[in-house]
């Protein structure tokens, strides 16, 4: 019982760890991707410690270190529940309207196209964007340009492409790559129909990307989280997009790129 408790406490202290690790490899990311699992494994993990510790003095260290990443885990998640007081915002007169956007990681090797195409008819969204979106999901995804009829496409086939749609008037486009150069970003200045300008910057990693002062900071304002895979509805994998509003005269250049 206490080699199954300390391999297996291990593992789980390795698996939340590993996202700290500044590097853009799967194996360092894809923890990122399963914190409500570690959190349901360290629970019943951390109680088993406490049953076992006995003389074992040194286990005290294993559950000094599960208790800490417990506690990130469940701060991390709880920003996701209705436990978590939300910031609320007074609209001001020239204030745009409300602006609906789906930003959503549909797992590449899904084929569960129907699904995410019933969400995006049945929400309505001004703006939605698919990450890990390769050839076959752009296919199928073609039964919405008609009422999206805005788009840019970045098609890859190693799980970073993505789509983006939207049926409000683009003003000028283009795809950057601020961390390599096969993992994109989409810039796109959109205009509301009340005549509302701002720009929708979704990227992969915000930190990174600053740290190579690819994104000029003035004249702007960053509205968003981090993706973190937590709440998924089937096989879709949701996330929040970031949406960088316009603010002032120090907009980013920004060419148009025809979508394809």
């Amino acid at each position: 019982m206490l080699i199954f408790y300390v391999v297996f406490s291990g593992l789980l202290i390795v698996l939340s760890v590993l996202p700290f690790i500044q590097s853009q490899h799967w194996i360092f990311r894809v923890a990122e991707f399963v914190k409500l699992q570690l959190l349901v494994f360290q629970v019943p993990a951390l109680a088993l410690g406490f049953y076992l510790v006995g003389d074992n003095s040194w286990i005290w260290w294993l559950q000094g270190v599960q208790s800490a990443l417990i506690v990130y885990h469940a701060y991390i998640l709880i920003r996701y529940t209705k436990f978590w007081r939300q910031e609320k915002y007074e609209k001001g007169k020239d204030a745009s309207d409300s602006i609906k956007v789906i930003s959503c990681n549909v797992l590449q090797f899904n084929t569960a196209y129907h699904r995410f195409i019933e969400l995006i008819q049945k929400e309505q969204p001004h703006i939605f964007l698919t990450m890990e979106s390769d050839a076959t999901w752009e296919k199928a995804l073609r039964v919405l340009e008609k009422d999206y009829p805005n788009f840019e496409k970045v098609t890859l086939d190693n799980t970073y492409g993505m789509h983006f749609y939207t049926n409000l008037k683009i003003n000028k486009c283009q795809v950057h790559y601020f961390i390599a150069d096969d993992i994109p970003s989409i810039e796109a200045e959109l205009e509301t129909a009340d005549g509302h300008r701002f720009i929708f910057l979704p990227f992969i990693r915000r930190r990174q990307a600053r740290r190579k002062k690819k994104i000029p900071k003035k004249g702007m304002v960053i509205c968003s989280v981090w993706p973190n895979g937590f709440g998924i509805i089937k096989c879709l994998w949701l996330s929040r997009a970031i949406l960088i509003m316009w603010l002032g005269q120090n907009r980013p250049s920004c060419s148009r790129k025809p979508a394809n």
